[in-house]
């Protein structure tokens, strides 16, 4: 959903957000120093948003930035308890020439507005 003036907007990844750009986040140790996966290939992270894109009790969303369209990170709460409406929630802001800029704060806000 885009709101006026907003930065970022959030929308669910497709199997062609998954591409080198987003590999490359995932083999920088800066980028992943608190994420559990620290390096990945092309074909790894194509099966991952697969089978992400596919749980029930997961969605796997991408952030991108709306001047540019650019997939810059992701959100994702898993697992969901559609009962209670309890879910994990962990972000990431791949794009290092983001950083710094409160995208990731912006991400958040769209991701549990």
């Amino acid at each position: 959903m885009h709101k006026e003036n907003a930065r970022v907007y959030l929308r669910p990844l497709t199997m062609s957000d998954a591409n080198e750009a987003y590999v490359s986040w995932l083999n920088d140790p800066q980028v992943t120093f608190f994420l559990d996966t620290h390096h990945t290939t092309l074909d790894e992270l194509k099966r991952y948003v697969e089978e992400k894109t596919n749980k029930e009790d997961c969605r796997f969303l991408g952030v991108f930035e709306t001047k540019s369209d650019a997939l810059v990170g992701t959100a994702k709460f898993e697992p969901i308890d559609w009962q209670t409406g309890v879910a994990e929630f962990g972000f990431m802001i791949g794009d290092k020439r983001v950083w710094g800029h409160g995208i990731g704060v912006e991400a958040v806000h769209a991701a549990l507005s």
